[in-house]
């Protein structure tokens, strides 16, 4: 819980914000989860085995135009926190644990960084994508493309579809 407060400091920090669409409560919990490894957040908060979230759920997207359509900044921030989870859950299948937690971390940090994106909506993807990149071409993927991609799509963004080759 209390990393999940300094990632709303954070929001503040990186102009991701805390608005009503759910990004800040999302993104605070990313920063938690990211920060210990773990997908839960608020173990045995609300008494045992009672957790506050978990980027293990299943909340789906519902799409640019509808921004904090479960009606609480809580469950609407899932979305998000839900794709960064999986994302790092894949890249941890695919590089190992150690490695995948670098390159997420590296990616998340970085986007932060980089971008003010203060609302959910699927650019996100294309943002961490474009952190991912190393020549350039998005149209040819990045090296861990469909890690991304499919933690994306996973949660219900629309993912990407890279052009076909000639």
């Amino acid at each position: 819980v209390i990393a999940h407060e300094l990632g709303h400091w954070l929001n503040d920090r990186y102009s991701t914000g805390n608005g009503g669409d759910g990004m800040g409560e999302g993104n605070a919990d990313v920063w938690a989860m990211y920060s210990y490894d773990d997908p839960i957040c608020g173990l045995n908060f609300c008494g045992l085995g009672c957790n506050v979230r978990t980027g293990l759920n299943t909340r789906q997207y519902c799409g640019d135009c509808c921004p904090g359509c479960y009606g609480e900044v809580h469950a609407d921030g899932e979305v998000w926190m839900g794709a960064a989870w999986k994302v790092r859950d894949n890249l941890n299948t695919t590089l190992g644990n150690t490695l995948g937690d670098l390159t997420s971390n590296e990616i998340f940090l970085g986007w932060m960084n980089a971008y003010n994106q203060s609302q959910i909506r699927s650019i996100i993807e294309t943002q961490w994508v474009t952190l991912d990149d190393d020549d350039g071409n998005l149209s040819n993927g990045t090296p861990h493309f469909h890690a991304i991609d499919d933690g994306f799509r996973e949660q219900g963004f629309p993912g990407i579809v890279l052009p076909c080759p000639p």
